[in-house]
């Protein structure tokens, strides 16, 4: 691809032609996917923009042809700075603000396995990486600044250079630029700082310098004052020429060109061998490093989670601490893009984090690195607070007090299935003990969060009507005591783990994380303040709960969809779809039914049983196939197999035909305009 010149004003990024700047070379991005712009980069193999936004506190990405527009960070980030992009290692470096400190941080490019490796910048402005040598500059104030990728021997290279903008690297020569904002001067240097050179001759045009680039052998300036775009000579500063005029705010510039993201590291094949991040310190070295709450094993490339910490979900999303107090440090990279995130819980054992969004009515999960996210459930479901893993036989349950249901489906969603769906009035919260094969809910009208104990077989409660957390023995149901009484709290959750037991406080310091000793929570410790009123439910992720075994341990129970255990050794083996056969395990298709299609959904009920609220057949979703499905018939096939399904899609203008098992898709009839049966 040609090479073309992209700059950056506050509300837009236009990629414009070298030649003639007036000139767009690629289709500009302005609101609404611009809001406040600060810094731009590029990935010219993927032929990808990234850039900051300050407003939105986001890094974004897109194609360069406008397509593929997707946030890659956005959590708790603000003041973001700098932003690189390391070509060979496939990562990306930024500088932004979090929890009062200032830090230059890294992911791989899509906004996973991040970390922080540099601490303590005070007034950062640009961000420039070498990739290939493992270098990364920035300006901190009135300095230039020089590290390794991996943050190690960070050292000051210049001082007082009098408010330095557009800090960039000749790939070509192996030379480092800058502009001194306060005087008009070119500065560039080595490398390794050395051999400073002033360039003095471009006083005049640099009144108050914004952005610097270089091509070839010129190199491209910006100046807010002038509001001009223009060039000058690399060697020496001379023969400026202003290629566009009425230009005001540009706050960054680069040339997208190809040929200048070339070379390789210690990082370019297999990731260097890390599990994680891969991060250059030379030609022929590298540090492997880890994400949040994960720490290098001693072969020093393999990353291993933290054994336990305390996780909190507020509607933004889902975060993580440790359980010490004292250590004010993230324990996970927190999950976001929730609207009304409320009910958490982990299987160890995968690494896997669930939750509930009661805004976009859905139940997700992700590994705890966020290498993966997915939806599990995402239709059918009225309010959706409480979640809970059987680790054992692999299955999660839910309560919803919107339908007045308790459900439970595989890990990844699949074989849903009503459990009960009478005698609940608005079932909220909901613990597992899977070893005996108990199921604990509560209804609205008095506990506020449950847990249990699997130490000692308790179960505690804390209860926003009384103010008070409580416990009883969970066989017996009986000894309950108090654990803790308050006043003007508003306790949401609670999780009991160890010696200690921890719990929400919404009235608490703006929200706040809580612990207390179980046996005597008198005397509490704050972990966390400052959470807000939309702070909901903790819960402990850690593996040494995953203990224990049942019948449904191997091989599902013998059961072909589900195995829910009983206690004593008996399982029920259930079939979401269709009906149970004879011999207890296998699962048999319903003679008949009635279909139906959502929008985007195909759906069954049953004809004659009003009270079996499971699906006939599993629904069927898929938005490339499904955008607006408006007329359903059916081919009846029941003796010869599965039974096929005609759907027209007004939004494809087509018609498609599909078994009722959801095989064997295809379109039978194309048509330019909307067909209705």
């Amino acid at each position: 691809m040609k090479k073309f010149l992209l700059y950056a004003r506050r509300s837009e990024i236009r990629g414009v032609d070298i030649d003639n700047p007036y000139f767009n070379f690629i289709t500009a991005f302005t609101v609404p996917d611009i809001d406040d712009v600060t810094v731009i980069d590029f990935d010219a193999s993927e032929e990808r923009l990234y850039w900051t936004d300050i407003k939105t506190q986001t890094i974004k990405r897109a194609f360069i042809n406008g397509t593929g527009l997707e946030t890659v960070i956005s959590r708790d980030i603000q003041s973001i700075r700098g932003l690189t992009v390391d070509w060979v290692s496939r990562n990306l470096y930024w500088i932004s603000s979090e929890f009062d400190e200032t830090q230059i941080n890294v992911a791989r490019l899509d906004g996973s396995l991040k970390t922080s490796i540099i601490h303590g910048i005070d007034k950062p402005q640009c961000l420039a990486a070498h990739p290939v040598r493992g270098k990364l500059y920035w300006t901190d104030g009135n300095t230039i600044n020089m590290a390794n990728m991996d943050g190690s021997n960070s050292k000051i290279l210049f001082q007082n250079q009098k408010e330095p903008v557009g800090l960039s690297i000749d790939y070509v020569e192996n030379k480092l630029y800058w502009i001194s904002s306060g005087n008009g001067t070119i500065n560039r240097c080595n490398l390794d700082g050395s051999n400073l050179e002033v360039i003095e001759t471009m006083k005049e045009e640099l009144t108050k310098a914004t952005a610097l680039t270089i091509m070839d052998k010129k190199l491209w300036w910006a100046d807010q004052n002038l509001a001009q775009l223009g060039t000058c000579s690399k060697r020496d500063g001379r023969n400026p020429t202003v290629l566009r005029n009425k230009t005001s705010g540009v706050v960054h510039m680069k040339v997208y060109d190809k040929e200048a993201q070339q070379g390789s590291n210690s990082c370019q094949l297999n990731n260097g061998g890390c599990s994680q991040l891969c991060l250059p310190t030379s030609e022929t070295t590298r540090t492997c490093m880890c994400t949040v709450g994960y720490y290098l094993q001693k072969n020093r490339m393999s990353c291993r989670g933290i054994e336990s910490f305390l996780m909190y979900s507020v509607h933004e999303g889902i975060r993580g601490i440790p359980l010490e107090p004292s250590d004010k440090m993230d324990a996970l990279m927190p999950i976001s893009g929730t609207s009304f995130a409320v009910g958490i819980d982990f299987h160890a054992e995968n690494d896997t984090i669930y939750w509930t969004d009661m805004g976009f009515n859905k139940i997700s999960r992700a590994k705890r690195d966020q290498t993966w996210k997915e939806d599990i459930i995402t239709n059918g479901l009225g309010r959706v607070e409480g979640i809970a893993i059987d680790w054992i036989a692999g299955n999660i349950y839910w309560t919803d007090h919107g339908f007045n249901l308790i459900e439970v489906a595989r890990l990844n969603g699949s074989f849903r299935y009503v459990i009960i769906s009478q005698g609940l009035d608005q079932p909220r919260s909901i613990a597992l003990h899977p070893e005996k094969g108990k199921q604990i809910a509560y209804d609205w009208s008095w506990p506020n969060g449950i847990s249990i104990d699997f130490e000692e077989n308790k179960l505690y409660w804390c209860d926003a009507r009384t103010d008070k957390i409580e416990r009883i023995d969970l066989e017996t149901g009986g000894n309950r005591e108090m654990v803790l009484s308050g006043n003007n709290v508003d306790m949401f959750s609670v999780a009991v783990f160890g010696a200690y037991i921890y719990w929400s406080d919404r009235a608490h310091a703006n929200g706040s994380i809580r612990r207390g000793h179980k046996n005597d929570a008198t005397e509490t410790v704050t972990m966390r303040t400052g959470l807000g009123v939309n702070l909901k439910e903790v819960k402990i992720f850690n593996r040494v709960r995953e203990k224990g075994t049942n019948v449904c341990a191997k091989n599902n129970g013998g059961c072909q969809q589900l195995c829910l255990y009983r206690g004593n050794s008996w399982r029920t083996c259930a079939c979401a779809h269709g009906y149970l056969a004879e011999d207890g395990v296998t699962c048999l298709r319903h003679e008949g039914y009635l279909l139906y299609s959502g929008r985007t959904i195909l759906k069954s009920i049953h004809l004659s049983d009003e009270t079996n609220l499971n699906s006939p057949i599993r629904p069927y979703e898929n938005p490339r196939y499904f955008k607006n499905v408006i007329a359903l018939a059916f081919d009846y096939n029941q003796r010869k197999g599965s039974n096929r399904i005609f759907y027209s899609d007004a939004h494809f203008g087509n018609i498609q035909l599909i078994k009722d098992n959801w095989e064997d898709r295809q379109v039978i009839v194309e048509s330019k305009y909307n067909i209705f049966f």
